[in-house]
């Protein structure tokens, strides 16, 4: 079974990443490698339902903005909004938008959502 499902909106530059099951750094990592960067969106809404992030911790999440601060350019002024329902994985992503600095020096934003339709609200709403 796949781990991710990725579906574009040209029109609002925007990548949904659809986690399917629990993941790794190492699944993530590889999985923007191959087939994100080549088509990079300046938004990006990823979905944990029903995949989850149960299987990082802290010192993983810290990784992985290591790793993306390469493609951080290309996306200045975009979204990078994390729709979860679960408390646990909703303080994780609050604590990965502390850690977030690089993203604010690209001038990237990150926010919280319940759903993948209010996400895109957001990025409707900031594009005005």
């Amino acid at each position: 079974m796949e781990k991710f499902e990725i579906q574009r909106n040209e029109a609002l530059d925007l990548s949904v990443v659809r986690v399917l099951k629990a993941v790794t750094v190492t699944d993530i990592v590889e999985m923007l490698g191959e087939r994100f960067d080549p088509h990079m969106t300046k938004n990006i809404i990823w979905e944990f339902l029903p995949g989850t992030l149960q299987l990082l911790n802290v010192n993983d999440l810290k990784s992985l903005m290591e790793n993306r601060r390469k493609t951080l350019r290309s996306r200045r002024g975009g979204h990078t909004i994390f729709v979860t329902h679960d408390p646990g994985e909703h303080l994780l992503m609050k604590w990965y938008s502390t850690i977030g600095e690089p993203l604010a020096e690209h001038q990237i934003t990150l926010h919280l959502a319940d759903d993948v339709d209010e996400a895109i609200e957001l990025i409707i709403r900031d594009a005005k």
